[in-house]
């Protein structure tokens, strides 16, 4: 998207709404002398705030008029008009990105000197390429300014983060995922008995040894010589 693109997408004001606030200059006249008049304003509005003069919506005055020149260029194929028309909207936008919009009345003022040739070489069908470089400089020069403030130049596309491709994860796929059973039918940490508790009631007692009887001798029946022998012995 070009930054003339983005330009007219920036405000939020319909073609109809446009068309009645820049006098219908699309519909009929000298292209030149509608084109001009809208750098007239844009001066005129810049020149208020320099001044003291204007109000408290002169931005959105000013971003309005630039946006229906851009179209207006566009439309009669004056790329070099459009050009320099997104450079002032460029411009304003930074400085009043920065909280400091009153310091881009200059680059506007200025502007409309150097967009008027340009016009009018457009309206000849001839570019001259010293208006082509006064209006480089002038831009350039600004650019320093902003640098210098610590200001930076709004971008020419409205790049939006696009973590869809770039992300080394992907989102979980979370149709497959089995439910817990609801929370009524399993106990909380709350509802359950102390371990000690549990530990004492599944530890039963050993129960007690039976005494091993006492061991035994079993007696052997002598032979008849043997109960011989004892009886003459004694």
């Amino acid at each position: 998207m070009s930054h003339a693109a983005k330009l007219v997408g920036d405000v939020g004001m319909s073609r109809d709404e446009r068309s009645m606030l820049l006098g219908n200059r699309g519909d009929s006249g000298e292209p030149k002398k509608q084109l001009m008049g809208t750098l007239s304003q844009v001066r005129d509005i810049a020149a208020a705030v320099v001044d003291g003069r204007a109000g408290a919506l002169w931005v959105d005055e000013c971003m309005n008029q630039l946006i229906g020149g851009v179209e207006f260029g566009l439309a009669q194929g004056w790329n070099e008009v459009v050009d320099a028309l997104t450079d002032s909207g460029r411009i304003l936008q930074s400085y009043e990105a920065g909280g400091r919009a009153e310091d881009g009345t200059l680059y506007l003022i200025d502007a409309h000197d150097l967009l008027s040739a340009l016009i009018a070489d457009s309206a000849n069908g001839k570019i001259q390429s010293k208006n082509i470089e006064k209006g480089r400089a002038r831009y350039q020069e600004e650019l320093a300014t902003l640098d210098a403030a610590s200001l930076e130049l709004v971008d020419d596309d409205d790049e939006a983060e696009d973590t869809s491709d770039d992300s080394p994860f992907e989102a979980p796929d979370t149709a497959n995922i089995v439910k817990l059973r609801p929370q009524d039918d399993l106990p909380s940490l709350d509802e359950l008995p102390p371990l000690d508790s549990v530990v004492s009631r599944s530890a039963k007692p050993a129960a007690p040894k039976k005494p091993e009887p006492a061991p035994t001798t079993q007696r052997v029946a002598k032979s008849p010589i043997e109960v011989e022998r004892e009886n003459q012995a004694k």
